[in-house]
C-alpha cells in the first residue's frame, strides 16, 4: 500500500575563500594575545541545501539521518523535447524554478555568503509506504526515490519570504564562448602587440587523408612569418597561397626560432599548432590541417570529437557526460569529422558540440539523471525490443500533434554539406590555377543528397529545406546521413502527445523506444515509436510524453 507522493530537492552552494587562510595575529581589543584578528581570511566552502514539500528523512542505514524540512513551496514544471528538424542539434529543456520558504530568515545568511550559480540541483519524488505493524505511513528508503530532474541552478534570489532558485538543464554549462584562450600580445608566440586579448584559433578533428580544408591560419608573428592553426598539437597537410599549393614542406621542428625556413617552403611546429613560411606571402594563405586535443590527443570520429569538446575543452565533469552513448554512436558511424574556429569566432560550447552531433543526425540531450547524452533519430527497425508497451491499459489520453515545416509537408530532398572549404576564394587567385582548381577553391561545400520522386508525385508543395552544414570530412558520409534522414522523414511519421501515470512515464526517457497500441489510425495493430518529449507539471500525477510513431 502506497501513500501520498512527496518531492525533495538538493541544491549545492559555494562560498569563495580568500587567497590565504592565514589571519593576522597580535594584540586585539576583542581577543587574547595570539588570537586571530577579525579580518582573518575566509576559507572556501561548499554546502548543500535540502528541502521537501511535505518533509522527508532518510533511513539510518544510509549513515546519519538527513532531514529535508518541509519548506519547498513550489516545485518546478519540467518541459523537455527534441528539436525534430535535422538542421537542429538541440534538445531544449525548460525547468522553471524552485521556491523555498524563508521563514524567520532561515536562508538570509546562506544566500548572502554562498552562491548557487552553475551548482548541481537534484529533484526527486517518492511515495510514503504503509507500515501495517504501526498503522501509519512512513518515509521510504532513499534508494526508492525517483529522480525527476538533475541539472544546474542559476544565482538564487532572496526576499523576505522566499528563496527563489532558477533552474537550468545541464546544457547551461555549455552556454559560454567556445574560444576562450587569448594572446598576451607580448610578442613572439604570444602574439604581436595589437593582438592582446585576441582569441587563439582552434582546430579539432581531421585525418591526413581527409583534413580540415582551406582554413585561414592566424599570422601571430609577422616578422618571423609564423602562423597558428590550433591551440594544441596538430598536423599541416598542405599550405596554399592564392589557392595554389606553391609551398613545400621543410619538415617539423621543435622551435621555429631556431634555424631558417627556405623560400618557397614551410616548416611546422606541430606540437604547438603553428607553422612558418620561408618568404613573405603576397596572397591569401590557407592550409589543410588536422587538430588534436591537448590531453586526449588525436580524436577524429565526429561523435567522439563532440564528447571531448565537452569534457576537455569546456571542462564538463565526465560524470555529467554519458560516454557510453557517445562511444556507441561513434561505433555506429565511424565517420571522421573536423572543424576550424578562427580567432574571434563567437560559437558557444553548445554550438560546437551540436555541429558534430548534427552531422550524424543526432541530438544533444540532457537526460533525467543529469547526464548529457546523445540520441539518434532514425527509422526504428522492426526487431528492436521496446522499453515499454503503451496501450489503453496505461494511456490516459492520446492526441495527435502537428509537425512543423520542413517535416510537414515532408521534404522531397535533404542536402547535407560535407568536406567544407573554410575559405572559399573567387578572386586574387594564383594565376597558375586550372579552371577545375578555380571552381574547387571557390566552392564552400560538397553536397550529399537524398531525394524522393514519390513525395514529389503526392505533394503539390513539399518542403525543400536549406542545406544542412556538417563537420563531416567525406561527401560520401554526408550522402549516407542524408539518406538515413530521408528514410525516416520520407516515411511520414506522426507525433502524439500521450498522457501516462507518473510511475510509467518516469521509467522512460528521451530516446526510449516504445510500442504504442491504441484504437486510432494505424496504431490499432501496434507501432514502434520513439519518445521525443516530456512535459511534467508540479502537483499533477500524469506526465505527458511526446512520441514519434
Amino acid at each position: 500500500m502506497t501513500g501520498p507522493a512527496f518531492t525533495t530537492i538538493e541544491v549545492a552552494a559555494y562560498r569563495p575563500g580568500s587567497v590565504s587562510s592565514t589571519g593576522r595575529y597580535g594584540w586585539s581589543a576583542i581577543g587574547a594575545w595570539g588570537s586571530p584578528m577579525p579580518d582573518a581570511a575566509v576559507l572556501e566552502d561548499t554546502t548543500t541545501v535540502r528541502a521537501s514539500d511535505v518533509g522527508y528523512r532518510t533511513e539510518q542505514a544510509a549513515g546519519d539521518v538527513i532531514n529535508y524540512p518541509a519548506v519547498l513551496l513550489e516545485a518546478p514544471d519540467i518541459d523537455r523535447h527534441l528539436e525534430l528538424d535535422p538542421a537542429s542539434s538541440a534538445a531544449p529543456m525548460t525547468v522553471g524554478r524552485a521556491v523555498l520558504v524563508n521563514d524567520n530568515g532561515r536562508f538570509d545568511q546562506l544566500a548572502t555568503d554562498y552562491t548557487s550559480d552553475s551548482r548541481r540541483v537534484t529533484i526527486k519524488t517518492g511515495r510514503r509506504v504503509y507500515d501495517s505493524d504501526r498503522g501509519y505511513f512512513v518515509d521510504p528508503v532513499s534508494t526508492a526515490l525517483t529522480t525527476l530532474f538533475a541539472g544546474l541552478a542559476e544565482s538564487w534570489r532572496l526576499t523576505e519570504a522566499e528563496l527563489e532558485i532558477p533552474l537550468r538543464d545541464p546544457t547551461y554549462a555549455l552556454q559560454r564562448p567556445y574560444l576562450r584562450n587569448t594572446y598576451a600580445g607580448t610578442g613572439g608566440l604570444n602574439g604581436a602587440a595589437d593582438m592582446g586579448g585576441t582569441t587563439i584559433p582552434r582546430t579539432r578533428g581531421g585525418i591526413t587523408s581527409l583534413p580540415v580544408r582551406g582554413i585561414q591560419p592566424l599570422l601571430i608573428d609577422p616578422v618571423a612569418r609564423i602562423y597558428q592553426y590550433n591551440d594544441a598539437p596538430g598536423t599541416v597537410v598542405q599550405v596554399y597561397e592564392g589557392g595554389a599549393a606553391v609551398f613545400t614542406s621543410a619538415g617539423d621542428v621543435a622551435d621555429l626560432y631556431t634555424g631558417t625556413t627556405p623560400a618557397g617552403q614551410f616548416r611546422t611546429n606541430n606540437a604547438r599548432g603553428i607553422f612558418q613560411l620561408g618568404s613573405t606571402a603576397v596572397g591569401v594563405i590557407t592550409a589543410d590541417v588536422t587538430g588534436s586535443f591537448p590531453i586526449a590527443g588525436t580524436v577524429n570520429r565526429a561523435a567522439l570529437v563532440a564528447q571531448y569538446i565537452m569534457t576537455e575543452d569546456l571542462g564538463i565533469p565526465s560524470s555529467m557526460v554519458n560516454s557510453a552513448a557517445f562511444t556507441a554512436l561513434s561505433d555506429t558511424y565511424q565517420y571522421p569529422g573536423g572543424w576550424y574556429w578562427p580567432s574571434g569566432d563567437a560559437t558557444t560550447g553548445a554550438g560546437a558540440v551540436g555541429l558534430f552531433l548534427r552531422s550524424l543526425g543526432a541530438k544533444l540531450v540532457p537526460m533525467r539523471d543529469g547526464q548529457l547524452s546523445c540520441v539518434l533519430l532514425r527509422s526504428i527497425p522492426s526487431n528492436i525490443a521496446p522499453a515499454a508497451t503503451l496501450s489503453t491499459a496505461q494511456i490516459i489520453r492520446l492526441a495527435a500533434q502537428q509537425l512543423s515545416a520542413p517535416l510537414d509537408p515532408p521534404a522531397y530532398r535533404w542536402r547535407l554539406g560535407g568536406r567544407r572549404n573554410h575559405t572559399p576564394m573567387t578572386s586574387s587567385l594564383n594565376a597558375g590555377l586550372t579552371d577545375a582548381q578555380r571552381r574547387a577553391v571557390g566552392q564552400e561545400w560538397l553536397v550529399g543528397t537524398w531525394s524522393s520522386n514519390s513525395i514529389l508525385a503526392v505533394y503539390a508543395n513539399p518542403s525543400d529545406p536549406d542545406l544542412i552544414p556538417t563537420a563531416l570530412l567525406s561527401v560520401t558520409h554526408a550522402r549516407l546521413i542524408a539518406t538515413a534522414i530521408g528514410a525516416q522523414w520520407g516515411s511520414r511519421p506522426r507525433l502524439y502527445d500521450i498522457d501516462l501515470p507518473e510511475e510509467i512515464a518516469m521509467s522512460l526517457d528521451l530516446g526510449s523506444v516504445v510500442r504504442v497500441t491504441y484504437p486510432a489510425a494505424d496504431l490499432r495493430a501496434g507501432k514502434l515509436g520513439q519518445v521525443v518529449g516530456e512535459q511534467r507539471r508540479a502537483g499533477q500525477t500524469a506526465v505527458t510524453l511526446q512520441v514519434l510513431v
